[in-house]
């Protein structure tokens, strides 16, 4: 069984390490093999398959193997030092994304309690995204190849906030909780207040996504989502909110509450405290704190 690093994968895509002084630990790559032999790695990896099928065995903790079968849509994440391997592959194709988490910097810790990213590093899961969410994941996949590889002039900020994005969308209990057996009417509706959510929006206008009455769809989505279409959109609101005050220090509470789709700065306070427990201001003076003590990691020599 052989242990990759990251030195190992500067051999293998020279191409994206022209100054092998400075190892950029973030990688993106497409794999057609019909089969790969068991291994282990130094970083962190998920796995994507846009394509084709094959096997698929790893160890699940505790000597537990697991064993199954890779299909289209299928996501699944691979731990620091777990061993695993595919075969049998017919006319497959997967994105492999390999990271050093440090990368990601204060907000791994937050990101990783996501309850999709817990069901892939934690629970040993492989989330079976349907049609509609493989259009929000497809796109975001074929991006993060392009960024990684054009290397355009900041590209390594930008594949790590693609990064990002990827792990909110899948970590999004609306991306990976559902059950199997619900109706699959309801997920273009969720994806298109995702897409939306920071304009206003009319009730009319989202239940026409699915075809159905509001009232209908009203009754629909608390029975799947135990929240209303309003709390469900204003979560997401508060969730653009929480990224703009991590990411965006110079821009005022004001600004990102009518940015992200609030129409009143002090409705936008209130709410984001009783969803949080924290004003606005101390939820980035918190961050920030925080960020002293764990700085984002610069990339390794």
């Amino acid at each position: 069984m052989f242990h990759w690093t990251f030195s190992h994968l500067v051999e293998l895509f020279p191409m994206l390490y022209p100054n092998r002084d400075s190892i950029f630990p973030l990688l993106l790559s497409q794999d057609g093999s019909k089969s790969v032999e068991m291994h282990s790695h130094e970083f962190v990896e998920i796995s994507y398959v846009m394509g084709g099928h094959a096997k698929f065995c790893r160890n699940g903790g505790d000597n537990e193997v697991l064993q199954g079968e890779l299909h289209p849509g299928d996501l699944f994440g691979i731990k620091i030092g777990d061993w695993h391997e595919f075969f049998e592959g017919n006319a497959v194709c997967i994105y492999n994304i390999d990271f050093d988490p440090t990368i990601l910097g204060v907000h791994w810790e937050s990101l990783r309690k996501l309850p999709g990213v817990q069901a892939l590093f934690e629970k040993n899961q492989t989330i079976h995204l349907n049609k509609t969410q493989q259009d929000i994941v497809n796109p975001l996949m074929n991006t993060l190849l392009w960024e990684r590889y054009s290397q355009q002039l900041a590209y390594e900020q930008e594949t790590v906030a693609l990064l990002m994005d990827l792990l909110v969308k899948v970590g999004r209990p609306c991306l990976t909780d559902f059950p199997r057996n619900m109706d699959d009417r309801l997920i273009p509706a969720l994806s298109y207040m995702e897409a939306h959510c920071t304009r206003t929006l009319r009730l009319d206008e989202i239940a026409a996504e699915v075809n159905l009455s509001r009232n209908y769809f009203c009754f629909l989505f608390k029975q799947v989502m135990h929240c209303t279409v309003w709390e469900y959109l204003n979560y997401l609101r508060i969730e653009h909110a929480k990224f703009r005050l991590n990411m965006l220090h110079k821009s005022t509470v004001q600004e990102i509450a009518y940015h992200c789709g609030f129409s009143s700065p002090a409705y936008f306070c209130r709410l984001f405290k009783k969803i949080e427990g924290v004003s606005p201001l101390q939820y980035r003076e918190k961050i920030l704190q925080k960020a002293q003590f764990d700085p984002v990691s610069a990339p390794r020599r």
